[in-house]
């Protein structure tokens, strides 16, 4: 059996704060435990710890909404997503590359306020921007309208991967106006 280390920082702020300014630094809060010993707060890399642990079923979450939604996007047919990405300079909640989507989960804890939901907004604004389709679901949605959830996903799943394979279906602009200026030369 090989033998994997992993490198860990001692940290001494603790609690939900704490957690959470860590999580904005780009590290991960973790607890160790052991018997008969005192826990130990620990700061971890997401990079390393991602490199040690299997990429197909290892996804960072912070909201039990988070982790409700994860089995309602598998049964859509969806790829699993990346989680905590960062797209167009904001983390996201759950991000699918190929497609181009981006899904939000939204809580009342931080999407109540005229203020957040006015930085959702933006946000969603910059990745139509970009190019990107945002999806958002309430908290609401995710644990009783799962079905509602589950056949929008499909639907527009299908929808991107259609658009993408008419893309690139489609001649280049290039190539028609050279078929339409030889097409003019020879009539």
């Amino acid at each position: 059996m090989a033998e994997n280390a992993l490198r860990v920082e001692v940290r001494d702020a603790v609690g939900k704060g704490a957690a959470r300014k860590l999580r904005a630094a780009g590290r991960i809060p973790a607890v160790c435990y052991g018997k008969a010993k005192s826990t130990v707060e620990l700061a971890l890399d997401p990079h390393a710890l991602r490199k040690l642990l299997d990429r197909h079923t290892f996804r960072l979450s912070d909201s039990d909404l988070e982790l409700l939604f994860r089995p309602i996007a598998d049964a859509a047919g969806l790829a699993p997503p990346q989680t905590k990405a960062w797209v167009n300079g904001f983390e996201v909640d759950f991000f699918w590359p190929d497609l181009g989507l981006v899904v939000e989960t939204d809580g009342q804890r931080y999407h109540r306020t005229a203020s957040s939901q006015t930085r959702d907004r933006v946000r969603d604004q910059v990745h139509t921007a970009a190019g990107l389709t945002t999806l958002r679901f309430t908290h609401w949605q995710v644990k009783h309208e799962r079905s509602h959830v589950r056949t929008v996903l499909e639907r527009t799943a299908r929808h991107l991967r259609n658009a993408a394979v008419d893309l690139s279906r489609a001649p280049s602009r290039e190539k028609s106006s050279a078929t339409k200026a030889s097409r003019q030369h020879h009539t």
